[in-house]
């Protein structure tokens, strides 16, 4: 009997397969997120097992009727976009603004959440940032470069997020910032003048550095 291999997919959904169905993969390689029913009988299990895997990042199990989304790049989950028990995986930057509804995430990459919103966070490869309920979110999905106008034009307690990177300009002072109370998060790194450094650090995190801008 001739058997199917599935490799080099991001995402493998077995949760219609039946047993017999199983039986004809001989190989599952190379999956980012692989995804199985969580009630299974033993006849289905035992075809599982037969199957050879290599590489699989990530094992998911749903229970019967529960929904899932894959979602690459920036996500912002309210309680409009989420029902509770869903499950979400997400690859970059995650916002979680939930309320009522309890999401169950998977995340590679940044997580953004308030202070009271409800989560279930089952996995995390990334950085957690924990902001405060009444902050006004200004997002950038990539870099975010910041100039003195910018900052003028900001509401009070902005929480400044950026995907990878944050370029502060020499424009910038430290009592502007000081009056805003702004604060910044980057997946990556932040670059700001020397003169600005200490507000910056005292009031940001980052996922690896903080760099004097030549500026």
């Amino acid at each position: 009997m001739f058997k199917k291999t599935y490799k080099n997919i991001p995402i493998l959904d077995l949760c219609g397969h039946t047993a017999d169905s199983l039986k004809k993969i001989r190989r599952i390689k190379n999956v980012a997120v692989l995804i199985i029913p969580k009630e299974r009988s033993a006849e289905w299990t035992a075809a599982y097992t037969d199957i050879g895997t290599e590489n699989v990042a990530r094992i998911i199990e749903l229970d019967k009727g529960q929904k899932y989304r894959i979602i690459n790049g920036s996500a912002i989950l309210t309680d409009e976009e989420t029902n509770d028990g869903e499950i979400f995986i997400v690859n970059g930057s995650c916002i979680l603004e939930t309320r009522e509804n309890v999401p169950e995430l998977y995340v590679n990459g940044m997580l953004i959440k308030r202070k009271n919103a409800r989560c279930k966070l089952i996995s995390l490869n990334g950085q957690p940032i924990e902001i405060a309920d009444d902050a006004v979110l200004k997002t950038y999905p990539v870099e975010a470069v910041i100039d003195r106008d910018t900052i003028k034009n900001l509401p009070e307690k902005t929480a400044l997020i950026a995907g990878v990177e944050i370029k502060l300009k020499s424009d910038i002072t430290e009592t502007e910032l000081l009056a805003k109370k702004i604060k910044f998060y980057a997946g990556v790194s932040i670059e700001c003048p020397k003169g600005i450094y200490g507000y910056v650090n005292a009031n940001s995190q980052v996922g690896v550095d903080i760099q004097v801008s030549d500026e």
